[in-house]
């Protein structure tokens, strides 16, 4: 049972952390596997993805600024 994942809170503090990578152009997949190679707690990068694009809506930090893609993309339809 404890090897298991446990359920992570996306706390003040973990957004805080999860900032400084991010800012310097690492993508939310890397931040995770790099928060958590140095064995601390990290949601995933879905999370992240949403943080970061609710952060675009109503926040100030214009974290979507950072991501490597710089947006959702879509496939196309083939028609």
């Amino acid at each position: 049972m404890q090897s298991r994942n446990h359920y992570v809170k996306f706390t003040y503090d973990l957004k805080v952390q999860m900032d400084i990578p991010m800012k310097k152009d690492y993508s939310p997949e890397q931040v995770t596997r790099f928060m958590r190679s140095r064995g601390l707690e990290m949601v995933s990068h879905e999370t992240i993805y949403q943080y970061v694009w609710e952060d675009k809506k109503h926040g100030e930090k214009k974290l979507y600024t950072y991501l490597r893609r710089c947006g959702r993309h879509h496939k196309k339809d083939a028609h």
